[in-house]
């Protein structure tokens, strides 16, 4: 993520200010949300080019709903106007996604990893016996291990 994003909740400092005269006149206050749109509209444009991951745009909107929270709590119309553009149910919705996003990619790592053990524990098998083969054809412990690939390690305790 583009370090300088996160300052997004930083601009809400900006407006500090004029937040009462935002929770009194309509108009000013559309400015505000405007451009609260604005920054979520952009931040959406570059999730979806790859720019920023969702879960990228999902902490710089928390931290930005978190910041004008702390500021703005007695400004009951900001917090309601903005939280239809930074919150509610749209970033329940997001974070679900998320979530679920990671826990397939964690499936997937753990079926590839789970792929890859059980193929060598296959290749294992197969060398244990291609070593018996040899043993029982007459070939020596070094020769079945050489044709084996095995190590003496790998060799289970009732064939050594």
């Amino acid at each position: 993520m583009p370090k300088i994003l996160i300052l997004l909740a930083l601009l809400i400092f900006v407006h500090e200010k004029k937040l009462s005269l935002y929770n009194k006149d309509e108009d000013k206050l559309r400015e505000l949300i405007h451009e609260y749109e604005y920054i979520v509209g952009k931040l959406s444009d570059l999730n979806q080019v790859g720019e920023i991951t969702s879960l990228e745009k999902y902490c710089i909107i928390t931290s930005m709903r978190s910041v004008l929270g702390l500021i703005a709590k007695k400004h009951n119309k900001v917090m309601k106007e903005a939280d239809k553009v930074m919150g509610g149910e749209i970033l329940e919705y997001e974070a679900k996604t998320i979530y679920r996003n990671g826990f397939k990619n964690g499936e997937l790592k753990g079926e590839h990893k789970g792929k890859l053990e059980g193929k060598q524990e296959g290749e294992l098998k197969k060398a244990i016996q291609v070593y018996k083969n040899c043993l029982n054809r007459g070939m020596s412990k070094e020769d079945a291990l050489a044709i084996s690939e095995l190590k003496e390690a790998d060799i289970p305790a009732e064939l050594r």
